[in-house]
């Protein structure tokens, strides 16, 4: 085994980047990863604390219907939602306006 070879993972969000890789199908093992479902979507919004369920149930339901809008209209791809989660987690981020900056 020759240890001077780099083991490396490439990860493209781009569909059409593949097409710029070369094709080495010894070396190489490509994995193409889905949309997260709307199960995975949820928990990963949970996981970077966004738009959480609160204990006040005006921004408990503003944040489910926000959640709902996002995951319905722009997707569960999770390079979109981690923009969406930093956006969101900026000191003066306002939930509604950065979602609806999304939604079109």
């Amino acid at each position: 085994v020759d240890e001077r070879v780099a083991r490396a993972v490439v990860i493209l969000c781009e569909p059409n980047s593949i097409s710029a890789v070369t094709d080495d199908p010894d070396r190489q093992k490509l994995l193409w990863v889905g949309d997260l479902t709307d199960e995975e979507a949820h928990a990963f919004l949970d996981t970077r604390c966004c738009l959480l369920p609160s204990n006040v149930s005006a921004v408990a339901e503003e944040n489910a219907a926000l959640r709902q809008a996002l995951i319905r209209q722009v997707g569960t791809r999770p390079s979109t939602l981690t923009r969406v989660c930093d956006l969101l987690l900026q000191p003066d981020a306002n939930a509604s306006t950065v979602v609806h900056s999304f939604v079109k």
